[in-house]
């Protein structure tokens, strides 16, 4: 046994710190930091094999596209959306969304922060454009999350948009 490992591989820095990385998808990917020995370096390379295996593993640049960048990515990703829809996503983006979220890196990104915007939205729309807002938004996130960019979605409910904005149009975890 030579002792390579089978995901991964770790290299010593001139600094005498250790550098992990690893091949996933045709894209090679380093560790966000440093280690101090290499058993720190192959604990980390396990722990992104097992997420890999089980079908955690979340691209980790992801996290660093704004939510403008994702709002242009989902808005080509469907080409045989109706363009009455697409305009209307389109809308609901420039207007409502990329105002309050446009520069925020997906990353960082909370579910309370979702529930602030929506809650200002209930504040000045009628509940059936605030459904209809929130539903581009939780779709927007959703496909981040399915495409891995992001582990899961800040938006709370991935079903139909009258389950989860019931009777005046705002999301259940929002209302008072």
């Amino acid at each position: 046994m030579t002792g390579r490992r089978h995901f991964g591989s770790t290299r010593k820095l001139p600094s005498g710190r250790w550098q992990a990385g690893y091949w996933h998808n045709g894209t090679r990917h380093v560790a966000p930091r440093t280690f101090p020995a290499k058993a720190d370096a192959q604990a980390w390379l396990s722990a992104v094999e097992t997420d890999v295996n089980r079908g955690a593993w979340v691209d980790p640049s992801g996290g660093r596209l704004t939510v403008a960048q994702l709002a242009s990515r989902w808005l080509a990703s469907n080409p045989t959306k109706r363009a009455s829809s697409r305009v209307r996503d389109d809308v609901v983006l420039r207007l409502h969304v990329l105002p309050s979220l446009g520069d925020i890196t997906l990353a960082s990104v909370t579910p309370a922060e979702i529930q602030a915007l929506v809650n200002a939205w209930a504040v000045e729309h009628a509940p059936s454009t605030v459904g209809r807002q929130y539903s581009a938004l939780r779709a927007m996130f959703t496909y981040a999350a399915a495409s891995d960019l992001i582990s899961r979605t800040p938006c709370p409910g991935t079903g139909g948009a009258g389950r989860h904005c019931g009777r005046r149009g705002v999301p259940p975890h929002v209302r008072d």
